[in-house]
C-alpha cells in the first residue's frame, strides 16, 4: 500500500513538472517574435475564434508607411480567410471599386465612421483593419475587428515581427518614417541636389496649392457637395477654401451649414495629430467676386492631410495631398 502511494505521488509531481514545464515554454514562445507570414497565419486563427461564424467580413486597410506590406498582409488575411470558411469574404474587386470611387490607400487611414459606411455599403457585419509600424529592427503588426453595426471592437491582435527577406522585399521601395522635426519639406531634396546641406524646416512650403478639377468630398460612401479648391500656406497658417459646386463661382454656404465646419477637424497623417483651428469663416474672405468657407488651422507640418466636418457622419476629403505649390 506504501508503495502504491508512493508511485501515485512521484507520478504527480512528474505529471505537474511536465505541465509547468510547457505551459512556460507556450507562454515564452507566444512573447517571440514571428515570421510575417507565421504571423499572418496566428491572426487569421485569432480572427476565426473572435468573428460569428458564417458572418460577412471586409479586410479594409492596414496603415503603414509601406503600401506593399499593407497589401501583402491584406491579401493573405484575406486568402486564409477563405481557405478556412469560418465566416464570409467580401471579393476584393468590390472593395477596390470603392477605394477607387472614395480615393483612400489600403495604407492609409481610414476613421471608424468612414469604415462603418464602407461596410454598411458592401453589406458587411465585421471590418478588419490594422497597422504596421517599425521598432527598431522588428514591425509592429496589429489587426482590429470592428462589427458594423454598432462599431464595437470584436477583437485586437498584435504581434512583433522581425525583419526578413519577404519584409525586406516589400518595404525597399519606402523610405522610412522621420519624426516631423527631421523631416525635410518639398523643397529639401533639391537643395540636396544642388549640394546645399542645409535642411529646411518641416512641413509644405509657402504658396498656394490649386485643385483642378476640385476635389469632392464624401460623406461615408455618398459623394456630396462639397469641394476643395485650394489651400493657401503662409508663416505657419494653412487655409483651407471649399465651394459647394465643382466649378465656378458657387452659392456659399449658408447659416444652416456654419455648425458642421466651424469646428471642423483636420488631421495631419504625416505626423499623426490635429491641427487647431484658429478660424472658420463661411461666405468669406472674397476669392474675387466669389463666396466661399475658409477654414484656418496653424502648424501644419504634415503634407498628407484629412479635413472632415462635425456632422455624424463627418463629411470628409479623405487624403489630401500637398506636392508643390504653383506660388
Amino acid at each position: 500500500m506504501k508503495t502504491r502511494v508512493f508511485l501515485n505521488t512521484v507520478t504527480a509531481v512528474l505529471i505537474a513538472a511536465v505541465l509547468s514545464a510547457c505551459a512556460s515554454r507556450a507562454f515564452s514562445v507566444s512573447d517571440q517574435p514571428l515570421e510575417l507570414d507565421a504571423a499572418i497565419r496566428e491572426a487569421s486563427d485569432y480572427l476565426n475564434g473572435r468573428l460569428p461564424a458564417g458572418s460577412i467580413t471586409v479586410f479594409l486597410n492596414i496603415k503603414s508607411n509601406y503600401p506593399d506590406l499593407s497589401e501583402y498582409i491584406l491579401s493573405v488575411l484575406s486568402e486564409n480567410a477563405v481557405n478556412d470558411g469560418a465566416f464570409s469574404v467580401v471579393d476584393r474587386r468590390e472593395l477596390d471599386t470603392i477605394r477607387a470611387e472614395l480615393n483612400f490607400q489600403m495604407s492609409g487611414e481610414v476613421s471608424d465612421e468612414s469604415a462603418q459606411s464602407i461596410g454598411q455599403m458592401l453589406g458587411a457585419q465585421s471590418i478588419v483593419s490594422g497597422a504596421v509600424s517599425k521598432i527598431g529592427p522588428l514591425y509592429r503588426v496589429q489587426v482590429k475587428a470592428i462589427e458594423v453595426q454598432s462599431a464595437g471592437v470584436q477583437g485586437q491582435w498584435s504581434r512583433n515581427v522581425p525583419g526578413s527577406a519577404t519584409i525586406a522585399a516589400l518595404t525597399e521601395n519606402y523610405a522610412p518614417a522621420t519624426p516631423a522635426s527631421q523631416t525635410a519639406n518639398t523643397t529639401a531634396p533639391q537643395a540636396a541636389q544642388r549640394g546645399n546641406t542645409a535642411v529646411q524646416a518641416a512641413g509644405p512650403a509657402d504658396g498656394t496649392y490649386r485643385f483642378n478639377p476640385r476635389v469632392q468630398a464624401f460623406q461615408g460612401a455618398r459623394a456630396v457637395s462639397v469641394y476643395l479648391d485650394k489651400i493657401v500656406v503662409l508663416r505657419g497658417y494653412m487655409t483651407i477654401y471649399i465651394f459647394n459646386t465643382p466649378e465656378g463661382a458657387g452659392s456659399g454656404y449658408g447659416s444652416s451649414l456654419i455648425g458642421s465646419w466651424k469646428a471642423a477637424s483636420l488631421k495631419d497623417m504625416d505626423n499623426n495629430r490635429s491641427a487647431k483651428l484658429v478660424q472658420a469663416v463661411p461666405n468669406g474672405p472674397p476669392y474675387g467676386s466669389v463666396a466661399e468657407y475658409a477654414l484656418s488651422y496653424q502648424n501644419v507640418s504634415g503634407t498628407r492631410l484629412i479635413l472632415a466636418s462635425t456632422d455624424r457622419p463627418p463629411i470628409e476629403f479623405y487624403e489630401i495631398v500637398l506636392e508643390e505649390p504653383e506660388d
